[in-house]
């Protein structure tokens, strides 16, 4: 069991004042601690509430992987304290330390990258990803992975992933979510596999939370509108089709980015002839 070093109280501290200093600072700290004591007792607001959820709280997030120190930095409370709840030492608990414990979930910023989270947010972000445009070969390159497990990922499904592959999909996710691909095999997959897109999760890391199926993600003309308007906003602050292109990711022809910015210099629009099929013609004429 790991020993928790304890630190020596300090001047204003209540520890202090029942160490047997009365120096005022002291003597104040005790004073407002009584008075917030006695008010509590007024209220009827017990300051120690049972430990029973509390230590099952905790024993279950030791059984989903999570260590002692992690929970203790997520719940900002001695490591010493979790062990003690771990094992059931205590009956009953401070009411505002099990409300710390049992909001405790710790975040994949806080972990080591080999530990393991998890790992509905991962699954779900890649998967809105492909439903937006972006497929699993391009994810894995940009997030550093080979596309086998990834695909096996997203297709069969785990309990749990590593912290550092959460993380790595997670900044992925912030930055492509708003930025629609454009392979059209990605999407045909997620329709088919009923995946869905950013925009159907309100809290997408929640297991409980189940996607909005009246969303439906935006079509081709509308994101060629989006296109439009965010190539335009960088012309506007001065980067070149090139400098453009790059911000996009190559999603946009060099040609069709420096055509967007030559209508928007101009003020007038690129008229497109309107190019039939042969095959359509034929069935047009003997019609």
């Amino acid at each position: 069991m790991t020993t928790a070093i304890k630190t020596p109280p300090k001047h204003g501290e209540r520890r202090c004042y029942l160490a047997g200093c009365r120096l005022p600072e002291c003597r104040r700290a005790n004073y407002h601690y009584m008075c917030r004591y006695r008010l509590d007792r007024a209220r009827n607001q017990n300051r120690r509430v049972d430990s029973a959820p509390v230590v099952e709280h905790v024993r279950s997030l030791v059984d989903s992987g999570w260590s002692r120190s992690q929970i203790a930095t997520a719940a900002t409370c001695s490591e010493r304290s979790v062990i003690s709840l771990y094992h059931g030492y205590y009956a009953t608990i401070r009411a505002d330390l099990a409300a710390r414990i049992l909001a405790a979930q710790p975040r994949i910023d806080i972990v080591k990258g080999k530990s393991y989270v998890d790992a509905t947010g991962t699954i779900r972000r890649v998967r809105a990803l492909i439903a937006i445009g972006h497929p699993v070969a391009r994810i894995a390159a940009a997030i550093g992975v080979h596309r086998t497990p990834l695909g096996k990922l997203i297709t069969h499904g785990s309990e749990r992933v590593t912290a550092q592959l959460a993380r790595d999909v997670a900044g992925l996710y912030k930055r492509w979510a708003g930025q629609p691909g454009n392979n059209v095999r990605a999407r045909n997959r997620a329709v088919a596999e009923g995946w869905h897109g950013p925009l159907a999760w309100d809290a997408i890391d929640d297991p409980n939370c189940r996607p909005d199926e009246t969303v439906t993600e935006l079509g081709f003309r509308e994101r060629a509108v989006l296109r439009r308007e965010e190539i335009i906003h960088f012309a506007w602050h001065g980067d070149t089709p090139e400098q453009i292109h790059a911000r996009l990711h190559g999603e946009v022809s060099i040609s069709t980015i420096r055509q967007i910015v030559q209508d928007w210099r101009t003020g007038q629009k690129r008229q497109r002839p309107n190019r039939v099929r042969p095959e359509r013609q034929q069935k047009e004429l003997a019609a």
